[in-house]
C-alpha cells in the first residue's frame, strides 16, 4: 500500500472513511490530468519541492498524536473556546452598489458578494456548513444554509474534506440551477460523477469571467486526498477575484513557499484584501510544510502587498495542538509588529471594499 500523507487529524479521518467506502467504489480519476505541466511521476506537484509532504505518513501521525511532547504555547493565556457567531440574515450578505462585501461563514468558507455595474455576483469559497465525520463544528453557522441567497460561483481550493464537502456542494448545486463550481485541475470528473452538473476545473495561472468578476486560479503549497487511490491526483491552489481594479486573494490551505512571490509578480498592484489561513499550525514539525502560521501569514500578505488580512481557517474545527483562540491573538501580535492591518472578526461579520 502506498504511503498516505496526513497533515492533520482530518486527513486521518479521511482515510478511515475511504477504507469504509473502498468496497463500494474507487477513485474517480481524469486521464487528462496527466497532460498537465504540473503533473509528473504519477502525481500533481507543488512549485517548490514536496519535501515534508510526501515523506510523512501514518507513522508520522502516530508519532504526533501518541509520542510527541506538545510544543510550548505561543500565547499561554489564550482561551480554548471558540468565539460566538454573529447571527445574520441573507440580506446582510449582499453588497451594496459599487461594493464588495466579504463575510466569514467559518473555517475556510467565505461569502463574497460583488455589486458592480448594476449586477450582483455571489461567491462561496470552500463551502463546509457542518461537521466533518466525528469532528464537530465549534462555531455555529451565521445563518442556516437553507437561508443563503442565490450563489453564482463556488470555488474549491483542494479536495480535503474540511474544504470540499460533497453533501454541501450537492445542496448548493440543487438550490442554484445556474451555479458554476470551480475545482482544481483533475477534479472535474469527480464532480460530474458525483452529480455536480456545474463542475469544471481550472489549471494554475488561468482565468475566466464569472458575472462581474474575473476569476484567477493560482498556486498553493499543499496536497490532496479523498480516498487512497487519489492521493495528489487532484491539484490544489488559491484564487484571486478581480472586479475593476479591485483584487481580493483567497489562499485556500497552504504552506509558505515561493508561490506567494510569483503571485505578487502576477499582481504587481497588490490586493485590497487577502483571506489568509492562520490556524492548524501546531506542531510545526508536522504542519509547517502545508499550513502557514500567523507570522507566515503576515509575511505572505506583505509579499502580496495586501492592504488587510482577513483571517480564516481557525476556531471552527479542532485540527491541531494550538488552543482555539491562539491563532487570532498570535496574528494580532505579529500584524502589529510588522505594521499590517487585519480584521479581528468572528463568523458572521463582514468586511466591505469599494470597487475601483
Amino acid at each position: 500500500m502506498p504511503v498516505v500523507v496526513f497533515p492533520s487529524p482530518v486527513g486521518f479521518l479521511s482515510l478511515l472513511l475511504a477504507v469504509c467506502v473502498a468496497a463500494s467504489g474507487c477513485a474517480t480519476l481524469d486521464e487528462k490530468r496527466k497532460e498537465s505541466p504540473y503533473f509528473s511521476e504519477d502525481r500533481f506537484r507543488n512549485i517548490d519541492n514536496d519535501e515534508g509532504i510526501t515523506d510523512k505518513g501514518f507513522w508520522s501521525l502516530v508519532r504526533w498524536k501518541l509520542f510527541s511532547r506538545r510544543e510550548a504555547e505561543v500565547i499561554p493565556d489564550a482561551a480554548d473556546e471558540s468565539p460566538a457567531t454573529k447571527k445574520i440574515t441573507a440580506a446582510d450578505l449582499i453588497a451594496p452598489p459599487g461594493k464588495m462585501r466579504i463575510t466569514w461563514i467559518g473555517h475556510a468558507t467565505a461569502f463574497i458578494s460583488v455589486h458592480r455595474d448594476g449586477r450582483v455576483t455571489n461567491i462561496l469559497t470552500d463551502p463546509v456548513f457542518g461537521g466533518i465525520f466525528t469532528v464537530s463544528r465549534r462555531t455555529e453557522m451565521p445563518l442556516p444554509k437553507e437561508a443563503l441567497p442565490p450563489v453564482d460561483l463556488v470555488v474549491v481550493s483542494h479536495s480535503h474534506y474540511d474544504h470540499c464537502d460533497l453533501d454541501d456542494l450537492r445542496f448548493l448545486n440543487e438550490k442554484n440551477p445556474q451555479l458554476k463550481i470551480v475545482l482544481p485541475e483533475g477534479q472535474r470528473e469527480w464532480g460530474l460523477k458525483n452529480g455536480l452538473r456545474g463542475a469544471e476545473d481550472m489549471r494554475w495561472w488561468t482565468k475566466q469571467n464569472v458575472g462581474g468578476v474575473e476569476l484567477h486560479f493560482l498556486p498553493a503549497q499543499h496536497w490532496s486526498l479523498r480516498v487512497p487511490g487519489d492521493r495528489m491526483q487532484f491539484h490544489w491552489g488559491s484564487y484571486a477575484f478581480v472586479a475593476g481594479k479591485t483584487a481580493v486573494y483567497f489562499a485556500g490551505d497552504t504552506g509558505y513557499a515561493s508561490h506567494f512571490r510569483r503571485i505578487a509578480e502576477k499582481f504587481p498592484q497588490g490586493f485590497t484584501a487577502a483571506l489568509m489561513p492562520i490556524g492548524a499550525y501546531a506542531p510545526r514539525w508536522f504542519m509547517k510544510p502545508t499550513h502557514i502560521d500567523p507570522p507566515e501569514a503576515v509575511a505572505a500578505a506583505l509579499e502580496l502587498k495586501a492592504k488587510i488580512i482577513l483571517p480564516v481557517h481557525w476556531a471552527t474545527f479542532r485540527q491541531s495542538d494550538e488552543k482555539m483562540m491562539e491563532p487570532i491573538l498570535y496574528l494580532q501580535r505579529e500584524a502589529a509588529a510588522k505594521g499590517i492591518r487585519y480584521r479581528h472578526w468572528v463568523p458572521g461579520e463582514s468586511y466591505e471594499i469599494d470597487i475601483r
